[in-house]
């Protein structure tokens, strides 16, 4: 309990980009902690002390995570553009490469919550998509660079339901829009199942920081062909 108090005070000593910094790295000092005690998998298998140290250091990073504080939106601006291998004999980028530029940027969002690579490596607990929908605005070509923000729509403790616009990083425009339903499953059992409390911590703070954004206009868009109806 001494180290994520620790934390916990230094979370609480800093402001703006700097505390969140310090909560992404208390996010993976949780790792750290579990696999040092065998929390995942051991705890209530004939290990009863360990069992108590699960159940305190965990109600000790609930209280910590939630003073996490996220943009709204969340901005993913890494420097990525275009590739080669992207374009298609139209000329642009393809359809199926807005759908992986997307999806390599929610991850680097789950890496910096610590929901991301390192969390399934040391947990086997990852998570998988449900559902999207790609609505395709305007074109991008060769080289052109990528920025996306993330809004966090809603949550439970299974799932998250994400709002995301690609833009054009030098010229501000907005390209796409995805809108995703992912779930935490269990690799082992292959499986949805709940994430631990922290991990429901830290989207509950991601939604409280978004719920005062206004609800994107294509956020539930239904596909089909829309007609005049006086035509």
């Amino acid at each position: 309990a001494v180290v994520p108090g620790f934390v916990a005070a230094m979370l609480l000593a800093h402001g703006g980009r700097r505390r969140q910094a310090l909560a992404e790295q208390g996010a993976q000092l949780a790792d750290r902690i579990r696999n040092s005690v065998g929390w995942v998998g051991a705890a209530g298998h004939g290990a009863p002390n360990l069992g108590g140290i699960r159940d305190n250091f965990n109600a000790a990073v609930s209280l910590m995570l939630p003073a996490m504080h996220f943009e709204a939106p969340i901005v993913i601006d890494t420097g990525e553009t275009v590739q080669a291998g992207w374009i298609d004999y139209n000329d642009h980028l393809n359809v199926a490469y807005y759908l992986l530029a997307f999806d390599q940027a929610l991850d680097r969002l789950y890496d910096r919550v610590g929901m991301g690579r390192a969390y399934r490596e040391q947990t086997n607990f990852s998570t998988m998509t449900l559902e999207s929908h790609i609505c395709y605005l305007r074109e991008l070509t060769l080289g052109d660079p990528m920025r996306f923000t993330f809004q966090l729509l809603d949550h439970d403790a299974k799932r998250q339901h994400f709002f995301g616009s690609m833009y054009h990083a030098k010229d501000d425009y907005l390209a796409a829009t995805h809108e995703w339903l992912t779930t935490h499953v269990d690799l082992a059992a292959r499986r949805s199942t709940e994430m631990p409390p922290d991990r429901v911590a830290i989207f509950s703070s991601m939604h409280e920081a978004h719920r005062t954004l206004p609800r994107p206009d294509r956020a539930g868009q239904i596909i089909g062909i829309r007609r005049n109806p006086t035509a």
